[in-house]
């Protein structure tokens, strides 16, 4: 007698590809919770990371996104412009980060918080200086190719005629 195959719990992660959408009723099963509880949030994202460990040991970095209180594998024109509003969104963050780091009252820290302080404080003005030089540098090329005239071959025009 020969037991029936068992289900990968909650999902068949062999199973996924691009666009593949994980029902919330699964992940409520899977997890206990209901859509309309705030712990089920949680169980996306714990769903969603242990899919995404699953899929980068086998070779494969997709974008997971929580979606109509499911999870969503982002097809590649998808992923891209979600990562790139994500990247946007985290750079904001860091820089608002940075500015209530600095207005921290060191006065009201010990000698060695204080250190420690003043070092983040340094290691994230790095970071908010790199995101300023960054956003200049692309923003004058953007600038330079908008004024730039267009030659005969931005036009298409050959000369051949």
């Amino acid at each position: 007698m020969t037991a029936a195959p068992a289900e990968r719990f909650p999902i068949d992660m062999d199973a996924l590809k691009k666009g593949s959408y994980i029902e919330p009723d699964i992940i409520e099963r899977a997890y206990g919770t209901k859509r309309e509880m705030a712990d089920h949030q949680l169980s996306c994202l714990k769903l969603a990371k242990e899919i995404e460990r699953y899929l980068r040991d086998r070779g494969f970095v997709w974008t997971l996104k929580q979606e109509r209180g499911g999870l969503r594998i982002l097809e590649d024109a998808e992923a891209s412009e979600y990562n790139a509003q994500l990247g946007d969104k985290n750079l904001r963050s860091i820089v608002r980060v940075h500015n209530r780091q600095s207005h921290v009252d060191v006065g009201a820290l010990s000698d060695e918080e204080a250190r420690h302080h003043e070092h983040r404080l340094l290691r994230s003005s790095f970071y908010v200086q790199a995101i300023a030089d960054t956003r200049r540098k692309l923003a004058a090329e953007e600038r330079r190719r908008r004024l730039k005239p267009p030659t005969q071959d931005d036009d298409g025009a050959n000369g051949d005629q």
